[in-house]
C-alpha cells in the first residue's frame, strides 16, 4: 500500500507535516494549525460568523492524521483495480 499523500494547507499553502494534525474545516478544506487558530483568518473566510471571539477551531468537522484525513476524503488508499 501506498502512503498517504502530502497535504498543503488551504489557505497558506505550506505543506502539512505528516506527524501533524490536519484540520478539515466545514467546506472541506484543510488547514495547518497555525492556521487553524487564527482569528484575522477567521474573519476572513468566515465574514459572516456573527462570533467575533470565534477562530476555525470552531468551524472544524474534524481533526486527524495524514491519512486518516486522506481517507475521509477518499483521497487514500488507492482502490486496486
Amino acid at each position: 500500500m501506498d502512503k498517504a499523500p502530502a497535504l498543503d494547507c488551504s489557505s497558506c499553502g505550506r505543506r502539512i507535516g505528516k506527524t501533524r494534525t490536519h484540520y478539515q474545516l466545514d467546506d472541506d478544506s484543510i488547514v495547518c494549525v497555525r492556521c487553524v487558530e487564527s482569528k484575522p483568518l477567521h474573519a476572513k473566510l468566515r465574514p459572516d460568523c456573527p462570533h467575533r471571539w470565534h477562530d476555525l477551531q470552531d468551524h472544524l468537522t474534524r481533526c486527524g492524521t495524514r491519512a486518516g484525513v486522506a481517507h475521509v476524503l477518499g483521497l487514500w488508499p488507492e482502490k486496486a483495480s
